[in-house]
């Protein structure tokens, strides 16, 4: 006895197969691109907010002089996630010191 299917199961196939495929790799790809842009402080961001190796030092100056936490909140402040410097809901991560700057633009570490 010989099993006889129709061709339209057998393009069934096929085209569930190649959306698979399909599916698989755009949603890797997706995935590596989100973990390319899942930081914000490239580079030109760096220099675009010109955060200098003197800057920096100010910042933690002021920190410690005021007796707050590393992103310029009192010590016993608490975030969810942990830190105030990742985004959950966009998977960025931000750099502490352009994260201060953006917080506090009026920069209260110059005033010293």
């Amino acid at each position: 006895m010989q099993l006889r299917l129709p061709i339209w199961l057998f393009a069934l196939a096929g085209f569930v197969s190649v959306s698979f495929v399909f599916y698989y790799v755009t949603n890797q790809f997706t995935q590596i691109s989100a973990m390319e842009q899942s930081t914000d402080y490239s580079p030109s961001i760096i220099s675009k907010n010109k955060i200098t190796n003197d800057e920096k030092s100010k910042i933690d100056n002021w920190i410690d002089l005021n007796n707050l936490n590393q992103y310029g909140d009192s010590k016993d402040t608490v975030y969810a996630g942990g830190t105030p410097l990742f985004d959950e809901s966009t998977g960025k991560s931000t750099d502490r010191y352009i994260y201060l700057v953006k917080k506090l633009p009026e920069k209260p570490w110059d005033r010293q």
